[in-house]
């Protein structure tokens, strides 16, 4: 049995596959998610797990060269934003619109769905490369 870090064997796998420059996007329960684009469900019940949570844990799993959040996040869901910030620390932070994002479902490789109520917080992943990364 694995002792720590994912233990959901979905996610575990789904980020096991991340290339370079491929998005990943960590929802909130009301984001909708494309037919074809991978969906990691781990919503339990409303605020179970939240984003914060998985935020945290991806940070110390994923390689990312840039998060992207929405405008509306920073007005509806700061602590949300704050929350990118401390799982990224040094990672730079783009603000779109959110209307951008869900362009962008599309183009992603999954979406992992939290049990998040707040408002607007759905974080994008682009992911970087492990080349000289210690």
């Amino acid at each position: 049995m694995k002792k720590s870090g994912i233990l959901n064997a979905e996610l575990a796998d789904t980020v096991a596959r991340l290339g370079h420059n491929e998005l990943i996007v960590v929802s909130d329960a009301g984001l909708p998610v494309p037919a074809h684009v991978r969906r990691v469900d781990l919503a339990v019940t409303p605020g179970v797990p939240l984003v914060e949570t998985v935020l945290s844990l991806l940070g110390t799993e994923i390689v990312a060269e840039r998060i992207l959040i929405t405008k509306e996040m920073l007005e509806h869901s700061p602590h949300v934003a704050e929350a990118v910030a401390d799982a990224f620390a040094g990672i730079p932070v783009q603000a779109i619109e959110h209307r951008e994002l869900l362009e962008l479902l599309p183009k992603c490789k999954a979406v992992i769905r939290t049990g998040e109520f707040s408002p607007y917080a759905n974080v994008v992943i682009d992911c970087g490369v492990t080349y000289g990364v210690k």
